[in-house]
């Protein structure tokens, strides 16, 4: 199977963070405006818990300042380590 690459710009920015997020709920985290169209965010998290999905946390780009995290379960207070790249 071939694998297409496209051309042209690179990396503009790479804005990182770590939020800590507690028990059931959600939090965000501000960053600098970037296009929507032209950036993707990831994350990892360190979350004690007793059961694997209790630790499950949703990450996403709200809009082009806001990073939101939700938690599905609770448990306990762990951290979520982010990072928004934006391509040119």
């Amino acid at each position: 199977m071939p694998v297409l690459l496209g051309g042209g710009g690179g990396i503009k920015s790479v804005q990182r963070g770590v939020k800590t997020l507690s028990f059931t709920g959600s939090g965000t985290a501000s960053i600098t405006a970037v296009d929507l169209t032209k950036s993707f965010v990831t994350s990892s998290t360190n979350i004690d818990v007793s059961a694997t999905d209790r630790g499950l946390v949703t990450t996403r780009l709200s809009n082009s300042t806001t990073v939101t995290f939700y938690r599905r379960d609770g448990g306990d207070t762990g951290d979520i380590a982010w990072e928004v790249v934006e391509f040119e």
